[in-house]
């Protein structure tokens, strides 16, 4: 099963559950740094989001579930060398531990190879060992920056996902 669908082509359903998660799920809200009270709609939340793609050159995909419901967000931005490509993702914390961001995560991988780019990287709190183990099975070099590391793949476009 497919677990990433582009923000472009979700369902109203959907586009509500990521606004209700970003307005309510407070460990999310905490961890990706929203003060509590601070909410956005999902016209908003649309528009903040095809902004941010359009000014990066990103890729914004929803993370879904078994029954097709918004479970997090994913997005991959190809750099100006082509060579390079940044990742970033967020699940709400009901959906988390039950491996929807390693699906997705394999499946940017695909995406990144397909398009014949040569590096994955993205930037890792220390902490969050969830996000590094999801690295790992591709090789991942875990760059010291300090609170972070800088997670970086180097992706051989002739190699089959592990």
């Amino acid at each position: 099963m497919k677990r990433i669908i582009p923000v472009t082509e979700a369902l109203p359903s959907q586009l509500m559950a990521m606004t209700n998660m970003l307005n309510f799920d407070d460990r999310l809200m905490e961890d990706i740094g929203i003060k509590k009270g601070d909410h956005i709609s999902v016209p908003e939340f649309v528009a903040f989001n095809a902004q941010w793609a359009k000014a990066r050159g990103a890729d914004i995909y929803l993370i879904i579930d078994d029954y097709e419901e918004s479970a997090g967000m994913i997005t991959v931005t190809f750099l100006k060398d082509n060579e390079t490509a940044r990742c970033g993702y967020w699940l709400g914390s009901d959906y988390r531990g039950k491996g929807l961001g390693r699906e997705a995560f394999a499946e940017i991988v695909d995406i990144v190879k397909k398009r014949g780019c040569g590096r994955l990287e993205a930037t890792i709190a220390k902490d969050n060992e969830i996000s590094r183990k999801i690295w790992e099975p591709y090789g991942a070099e875990f760059l010291d920056l300090g609170d972070n590391y800088k997670a970086v793949i180097v992706i051989d476009s002739d190699s089959q996902e592990e």
